[in-house]
């Protein structure tokens, strides 16, 4: 009995890799279409200006214009192709310039920097975008238009710090200060331009609000920025 019952087994997993082996080897690429409908693949490159909100110890002095970039997933809900969720990785290179309004303890200088001292900031952050985008019928068979909106998760990367004033307190590095995650509310407007059967240009603008405190010893300091979006799905 114990050896019909082993054969039994073995009968079974052999039959089971012989059904997964048969199922590979029937996969074509009319299947990996068929799973990719719906979907849309883009890249953009966006110049950035960056600046804060800040409240209580610092003051928002200005802004950084520098180039961002990333990409595009959009996932289409329904089949007339209006609605989309969209999703993908950037990078996002924002900061500006704040002016302390009161004693200010800096980790990354191990200095506290008295009542109108600046901050020349840069931020890169890794973001992860969970949008809605809204898209009008064709026009003139070639533009269409859009609008999105929802959220952004960041991860800090690369933080750099002038602190004009201070000896070797430029290009210094600024981890400490600024907090690892960020959240923030998105939203924008652009236009498509179709270029062939499959690819279309793209051109908007998108507005990051922050909604924490990216400092992590001062009150409040939300960091925002306002992106150009050039960019071609696939």
């Amino acid at each position: 009995m114990c050896i019909l019952g082993v054969w039994g087994i073995n009968v079974q997993a052999q039959t089971k890799m012989d059904t997964t082996f048969n199922k590979i080897k029937s996969f074509t690429f009319t299947d990996v279409q068929k799973f990719t409908d719906g979907f849309r693949f883009g890249i953009h490159l966006s110049p950035t200006v960056g600046s804060f909100t800040a409240v209580d110890t610092l003051d928002a002095e200005g802004g950084k214009t520098r180039m961002s970039l990333g990409i595009i997933l959009d996932k289409y809900l329904g089949p007339q192709q209006r609605y989309a969720f969209s999703t993908g990785l950037n990078i996002m290179n924002k900061g500006g310039k704040l002016q302390t309004l009161g004693n200010v303890d800096l980790e990354s200088l191990d200095e506290t920097l008295s009542f109108g001292r600046e901050i020349d900031l840069r931020i890169r952050y890794w973001e992860i975008p969970l949008l809605l985008r809204m898209r009008t019928n064709p026009i003139k068979e070639k533009f269409v238009g859009y609008g999105h909106f929802g959220w952004v998760t960041g991860f800090r990367g690369k933080t750099r710090a002038d602190v004009p004033g201070i000896d070797g307190a430029n290009d210094i590095k600024f981890n400490k200060d600024v907090r690892f995650f960020n959240f923030s509310l998105s939203y924008g407007f652009g236009v498509e331009y179709k270029l062939g059967k499959e690819s279309t240009a793209m051109v908007g603008l998108a507005f990051n609000s922050g909604l924490m405190n990216a400092m992590k010893n001062v009150d409040r300091a939300d960091v925002n920025h306002v992106a150009l979006q050039i960019g071609i799905f696939y």
